[in-house]
């Protein structure tokens, strides 16, 4: 049984669904030469991918988008929140076949960064993914 990338099913399936609201969904923010906003950071926290007795993997992703000002932060956050709940029986073709998210729970609501030091602001957001493992051709 080999189950997906949570981060890779989550960034391919936020990439098409954002469009234009976004200007770049990565693992990673982008270095400073390539930095424009707003942009989405997913980051994971994989605890090990082991199979219950419905046969699904849960990771746990952080959501964090970065944007000139808050209010921009706020209301991208607001709109990647909904997407990211509306995941859950999504099918994503990614890289070796197909990503099934069989749920998605515990999404907490998008809150604000509180480091003023810097140019950017951030709103930030976590929810945990269980998908099924990956349909091959």
């Amino acid at each position: 049984m080999i189950f997906p990338d949570a981060q890779l099913v989550a960034t391919t399936y936020l990439r098409a669904a954002l469009g234009d609201i976004v200007q770049s969904v990565s693992s990673e923010p982008p270095g400073p030469d390539d930095f424009v906003t707003p942009l989405l950071v997913i980051t994971a926290l994989r605890p090990p991918a082991m199979p219950n007795r419905w046969a699904l993997s849960a990771s746990r992703l952080f959501f964090t988008v970065i944007a000139d000002d808050q209010p921009t932060a706020n209301h991208v956050a607001a709109i990647v929140n909904g997407h990211v709940r509306a995941m859950a029986g999504a099918t994503v073709e990614i890289l070796g076949g197909t990503a099934t998210v069989s749920t998605v729970r515990n999404v907490s609501a998008p809150e604000a960064g509180d480091d003023s030091n810097q140019d950017q602001r951030d709103a930030a957001f976590s929810g945990e993914l269980l998908l099924r493992p990956l349909r091959t051709p």
